[in-house]
């Protein structure tokens, strides 16, 4: 069955008793700037749409970035349901100083120069 997609959450929402939504982050998607009561600390929350199509796809989405380690990726903090609602939510650490686009861009290399890294790495 299709969702009809998630609404907008105001501030002050709070998600699985410990994430307090305090705005929403960017212009599209359902990614908020929230307070960890547990560990009194500012973090990312993306919310996912609680259809049945989308549970499979939380956690597919949850372990793939969890395998991945790089300087370049967030961590995630956690990945669960928000019980009452079935709202699925994967949370990673708030980046303070733009968006992680913007971050990245300085450090880009051209396609060239990203080979070249790709050939010594396989040596």
């Amino acid at each position: 069955m299709p969702t009809q997609g998630l609404p907008k959450f105001p501030a002050g929402t709070v998600i699985n008793s410990r994430y307090e939504l305090r705005g929403k982050l960017g212009s599209d998607g359902n990614v908020y700037e929230a307070h960890d009561g547990h560990f009194d600390k500012m973090v990312a929350v993306k919310l996912l749409d609680p259809g049945e199509d989308e549970s499979s796809r939380t956690w597919d989405e949850a372990q793939r970035l969890e395998g991945l380690k790089s300087r370049c990726l967030l961590d995630v903090l956690n990945a669960d349901v928000d019980g009452p609602s079935d709202i699925r939510f994967i949370v990673t650490p708030l980046v303070s100083d733009g968006d992680l686009e913007s971050l990245a861009k300085p450090r880009s290399t051209d396609e060239p120069s990203a080979g070249g890294v790709g050939v010594m790495g396989a040596a």
